[in-house]
């Protein structure tokens, strides 16, 4: 059935009022989430870690099924290094309701995809840290999700089809971290930490732990135990179990 003249005028007024009210959500959500002030916020407590964190362009907002704040082309690395500690394609910063109202800057959950992860550049890093220093705790308020990762050593994939689920880590309360993975063989292998993470001015620890899953050639393990680091590269382990 033909549309009147008058019934298209309609259609065509409603269909602009509509992309116009769109652009109008847009804008106000980009002007109230403010993403400058968050990607500030990724750089300083990468810096604190004494690290730099590029992204290729700027963050854009994200509405839906949540807020937060779309990343592209993220970048971790040591200062003065060539090569990426950490590099992602994509990403995603959610952040709490309260933020569309201008109020305090909060990250609740980092979200990776198909993330590289520099095994010698995390040596590196981790060599580089000062012993005499005090350890710090690094706080994860509501979780990190890492999915289809990819751990790299000597220019070689070590770990393939990672995904990583990291919950709340705080002192004191409980903390859980799942691992999938695949090995060189295109192997299965999986791996939970639990535990209880304890900070003070002389060792970052998780006590109680426990560490279970399974390893390709090794088997299922379930060890319980405790884990210290006392600054820089130093740290240690102590577990038992089957």
């Amino acid at each position: 059935m033909a549309l009147t003249r008058r019934t298209r005028i309609l259609l065509a007024g409603g269909l602009t009022l509509l992309v116009v009210l769109i652009g109008a959500v847009l804008l106000a959500v980009h002007l109230l989430l403010q993403p400058q002030r968050f990607t500030a916020l990724l750089e300083s407590a990468a810096s604190a870690a004494g690290l730099q964190l590029k992204l290729a362009q700027p963050a854009s907002p994200e509405l839906f099924p949540s807020p937060g704040l779309a990343l592209q082309g993220l970048n971790l690395r040591v200062p003065g290094h060539g090569a990426p500690m950490l590099s992602a394609a994509r990403g995603k910063l959610f952040v709490p309701w309260r933020a569309l109202l201008g109020g305090v800057p909060a990250i609740t959950r980092l979200q990776l995809d198909a993330p590289q992860i520099n095994l010698d550049e995390l040596d590196a890093y981790v060599a580089s840290l000062p012993t005499g220093k005090a350890p710090w705790l690094p706080r994860i308020a509501t979780g990190v999700r890492l999915s289809g990762g990819s751990l790299l050593s000597h220019g070689q994939i070590v770990l393939s089809a990672i995904d990583v689920e990291a919950g709340q880590l705080r002192p004191g309360r409980p903390f859980l971290l799942t691992l999938t993975a695949r090995n060189a063989e295109a192997q299965p292998l999986r791996m939970s930490i639990s535990g209880i993470p304890r900070s003070n001015a002389a060792v970052v620890a998780l006590e109680p732990m426990r560490l279970r899953g399974s390893v390709p050639g090794y088997g299922s393990f379930d060890l319980a135990g405790s884990a210290r680091w006392l600054g820089g590269s130093r740290a240690s382990l102590a577990v038992a179990g089957s």
